[in-house]
């Protein structure tokens, strides 16, 4: 007998799951797995929150909670759309779980090992305002490509290219809307 993994995408625990994941990822991965178990095949069906990155930081913040509770809540909320969905998982977690941490260090280990990741020094924005480093998601400001007035520190929504954040033009900090920021 084949054995079927069926993955979904991993919401990003940060805000509610619209129509378009329902249809696009986990009713189609729901369908299969079904499919797959009333042939008789050894189908399961797994996915999770991804409780990690800078918008749940940011989310957070803005709802005065720990990133933790914050990503709970939102985990309780997904599971509550998929229920009434009737969506199914064998196993839906999150990557805040202890399990998931030493599942990725193992993972993390065995790339080092390998040499095929490693240390790199890298530029990052730093706002003076309220002394935060500034990743990707933190900072805002003029495209270096197109101009285009809002690109976020990780990309342009106008011309679609990875914005390398050092090189925004007038970076504003989204924590505090200070304009001071430096290298």
């Amino acid at each position: 007998m084949k054995r079927y993994l069926v993955t979904s995408a991993l919401p990003y625990a940060n805000g509610p799951i619209h129509f378009g994941h329902l249809v696009g990822a986990y009713i189609p991965a729901d369908v299969y797995t079904r499919h797959k178990k009333m042939q008789g095949e050894n189908a399961i069906h797994i996915s999770g929150s991804d409780e990690h990155g800078v918008a749940i930081i940011m989310g957070a913040q803005k709802a005065k909670k720990s990133c933790q509770d914050y990503v709970n809540d939102w985990h309780k909320e997904h599971k509550k759309l998929f229920d009434l969905f009737d969506i199914k998982f064998d196993y839906f977690g999150q990557t805040s779980a202890e399990y998931h941490h030493e599942e990725v260090l193992k993972w993390f280990e065995a790339l080092n090992e390998k040499g095929l990741i490693g240390p790199k020094d890298t530029q990052q924005l730093f706002c003076k305002s309220c002394e935060n480093h500034l990743p990707d998601r933190f900072v805002e400001g003029e495209c270096y490509e197109c101009g285009y007035k809002h690109a976020r520190g990780d990309e342009c929504p106008n011309c679609g290219i990875l914005i390398d954040p050092t090189k925004l033009i007038n970076p504003v900090c989204k924590i505090c809307g200070a304009q001071n920021s430096e290298e």
